[in-house]
């Protein structure tokens, strides 16, 4: 079985970590005024990173997508526009930015996730721990850090399916996921 997918890849504003000529060509763009507040390091970023939270962060999104099939975050705004584990998220507008191609430190990339079949199980799926699926595309792998990958992105899958009550889908990883 194969998906569609986009992979929203994102400039990392980390200088040390940019590639001189990046794959996807913008490298016009590469410029810490494009740094992106919610999904940047702390220290390019004055202390708005907000990792931290090791268990579920609900409501944090709508139940239902909104007309362009996106989600609408509902989370509130972060206090003093500072995000925390709790608020990981400085407001709607800079979670929209994740999602939407037209800001310019994010370069939507098209894939095609492959779902192996399991013969015994009769389950779909992908089984991996080196999950990075647009290596030296859009900004390029991160440089000078231990393991060179391009780790700043966030993937967007769309399908239809028929719906069995008694189907499960179970999830592994180590970062968020939301299903509609």
């Amino acid at each position: 079985m194969v998906l569609s997918a986009v992979v929203h890849d994102y400039f990392p504003c980390v200088p040390s970590e940019w590639v001189s000529n990046p794959p996807n060509g913008k490298k016009s763009r590469m410029t810490l005024a494009n740094c992106h507040e919610t999904v940047q390091p702390y220290q390019y970023t004055k202390g708005r990173w907000g990792y931290g939270l090791n268990e579920s962060n609900p409501k944090m999104v709508a139940d239902t997508l909104d007309k362009n099939r996106k989600m609408v975050y509902i989370k509130g705004d972060a206090p003093d526009g500072q995000t925390s584990p709790t608020y990981q998220v400085k407001d709607a507008a800079a979670f929209n930015k994740w999602w939407n191609s037209s800001w310019p430190g994010q370069d939507p990339i098209k894939i095609y996730l492959s779902l192996n079949l399991d013969k015994n199980t009769g389950l779909y799926g992908i089984d991996t721990n080196a999950f990075y699926p647009i290596e030296n595309q859009g900004w390029g792998n991160n440089q000078n850090i231990e393991e060179n990958h391009n780790y700043g992105f966030c993937v967007e899958v769309h399908g239809a399916f028929i719906f069995n009550r008694s189907a499960t889908l179970t999830f592994t990883g180590d970062d968020d996921l939301w299903i509609f």
